[in-house]
């Protein structure tokens, strides 16, 4: 059996391990995570087909002998969030739930312009499933996956990308130009990352000069909230208390994203303003209305608000 034929028949054994590969499962993890937060995004999940394995393996083997690697993307989850600002908690989240083995998160150049990565590689959890080491050694596969975290606009873009040009790079070596150009949709892509955070925040704004307080917490922190209404008597203290209100507005989302994620609390915006309110606001009137049981949990996991931006 020569070298190839060999490569085939342990390609196949693998494929037939992973057959019913459960990335589902590990999509189902990082959602019921993500969900606990509030954010808004969207998931996708695949095993890469067996033949696009083989092409990717005949075309990088050398390149891994060479770095002493493997393939790591076998199983891809892709996260797609809504905004910007919310790419960091949901580094955080996955930090807490999978061992990082590698990581690709590309830095703003001022300099130059280009798409940023945001590629996560973590390993597998053995209760979720392990690729025997024999079938990694012999096929260069790691026992690992991967995730791309992307907004809602980069996405398209990297989706057309991959597949008019990245596929084909030779067609475009030749078009540095039209190559250009193409980044250069990105950039506008980009601004309407940036865009689509203010108008939030300006109508935000608008909401909390009209005293129109569930409006301005839905559209200043940005969350899946539940259709519950807020409650008159929490209405009643913000309307009266300038002060207050103002140290609600501009209170930082990410601080209590991250309590959010480690506690099962619907996300009402009488919870909201509970929650915010053990963590800074300390009003008594506030106090007073909350459940027993939230005031508890926040007040035992003051930590769990330590929420560190830009992770790694």
């Amino acid at each position: 059996m020569n070298s190839k034929e060999k490569f085939e028949e342990q390609l196949n054994k693998l494929y037939e391990t992973i057959i019913n590969f459960p990335e589902k499962e590990i999509e189902k993890r990082i959602c019921k995570r993500l969900d606990k937060c509030g954010l808004m995004y969207h998931t996708f999940s695949r095993t890469k087909e067996k033949e696009s394995t083989r092409i990717k393996i005949e075309r990088k083997s050398d390149l891994y002998l060479q770095k002493n690697k493997k393939m790591q993307d076998i199983v891809g989850i892709r996260i797609v969030l809504y905004f910007k600002d919310d790419i960091d908690i949901c580094i955080s989240v996955l930090q807490q739930l999978f061992d990082i083995d590698n990581f690709e998160y590309d830095k703003p150049d001022a300099e130059t312009f280009k798409p940023q990565r945001i590629n996560y590689v973590f390993k597998m959890p053995e209760d979720v499933m392990k690729i025997p080491d024999e079938l990694c050694e012999n096929c260069l596969i790691d026992n690992t996956f991967e995730v791309q975290i992307r907004t809602i606009f980069s996405e398209g873009w990297h989706e057309v990308e991959h597949d008019i040009r990245y596929k084909y790079l030779d067609d475009w070596n030749v078009a540095a130009g039209l190559s250009r150009e193409l980044n250069g949709i990105f950039a506008v892509l980009e601004i309407c990352d940036d865009n689509i955070m203010s108008i939030c925040e300006r109508l935000a704004y608008r909401k909390y000069k009209e005293k129109s307080w569930a409006s301005m917490l839905r559209n200043k922190f940005r969350l899946r909230f539940m259709h519950q209404a807020l409650d008159s008597s929490l209405q009643k203290i913000l309307s009266e208390d300038a002060e207050l209100a103002k140290a609600l507005y501009r209170f930082e989302r990410q601080r209590f994203i991250c309590f959010f994620a480690e506690n099962n609390i619907p996300k009402t915006f009488n919870n909201i303003i509970y929650v915010i309110n053990e963590i800074q606001l300390h009003n008594k009137d506030i106090s007073q209305l909350a459940p027993q049981t939230l005031v508890e949990k926040c007040r035992n996991q003051e930590d769990a608000c330590n929420f560190v931006t830009n992770p790694l």
